[in-house]
């Protein structure tokens, strides 16, 4: 009797944080741009796609292009982040250096990182304004202070004994948390003063978005949507066939990303 009632008390945890939903898609529209290396929206729902030039294309929701920001020295951009909108983030790991793009996608003059900084990996923008980096020489994640040059918070991943060697390919910072994909271990996820909190087990990811409590990201032909508090998962069936790499959600639309095009969908209930 034990058994069978520990067993449908699992079953019904698992049905509580899997749940899958079913929803129609009608194409809107199929556009060519690329190779796409990487993308972002904002919260106004503008999508924003970048080559491997770095010239950045930003679009409305029905594919309309808007703007074109065209780089003057060509350079694949590291790390696209647009989701203040009112500043778009471009990152530049050959360079060690940085832009912020206005919404009309114009440039302030390239900010160089520190020297402090021996070797930013990545580096995202913080919400108060800093920057984050993962440092590649000395292994650790920091903040930094572009005005005052100078670092404010610094986390060695040496001192977190289950990551002796950490892969990292994206950090993003959302509703006062910091995402930090390992390809190995899954999204790190620190709080705003750099203190790790909790690994989320989703490994083998490349990307991040996020909508509302939730992060997604495509797995096979399903997006993947899992609460950043609670680690509920709910997954939404995608009946195309294209082999897409990434993925963003607006409210009733799915923007799927190929290597040279992307396909805008309405998404209904």
């Amino acid at each position: 009797m034990k058994s069978r009632t520990f067993f449908l008390l699992v079953i019904g945890w698992l049905l509580a944080i899997l749940t899958s939903q079913a929803q129609d898609f009608q194409l809107i529209d199929s556009i060519g741009f690329g190779p796409i290396t990487q993308v972002s929206i904002d919260r106004q729902n503008h999508i924003y796609m970048a080559n491997e030039a770095g010239e950045i294309n930003k679009y409305d929701t029905d594919g309309k292009l808007l703007v074109t920001f065209s780089p003057t020295k060509p350079a694949t951009i590291t790390l696209l982040e647009a989701w203040q909108g009112i500043r778009v983030f471009v990152y530049y790991n050959d360079f060690q250096e940085y832009l912020l793009l206005d919404r009309f996608l114009t440039p302030t003059q390239p900010i160089k990182l520190a020297a402090e900084l021996a070797f930013a990996k990545l580096t995202t923008l913080a919400a108060d304004d800093n920057i984050w980096v993962i440092d590649e020489a000395d292994y650790s994640l920091k903040k930094w202070d572009a005005v005052q040059r100078r670092i404010l918070v610094e986390t060695p991943f040496s001192f977190l004994s289950q990551f002796p060697e950490l892969e990292v390919n994206y950090i993003r910072e959302y509703q006062n948390l910091l995402f930090i994909i390992d390809y190995q271990s899954g999204v790190l996820v620190f709080d705003n003063l750099g203190n790790y909190l909790k690994t989320m087990d989703y490994k083998n990811l490349t990307y991040l978005n996020f909508s509302g409590d939730q992060m997604y990201f495509l797995n096979n032909q399903h997006l993947q949507l899992v609460n950043i508090y609670n680690g509920e998962l709910l997954e939404i069936s995608l009946p195309m066939k294209d082999k897409f790499n990434q993925a963003l959600l607006t409210r009733n639309r799915l923007i799927l990303i190929a290597d040279h095009y992307f396909k805008i969908y309405l998404r209904t209930e």
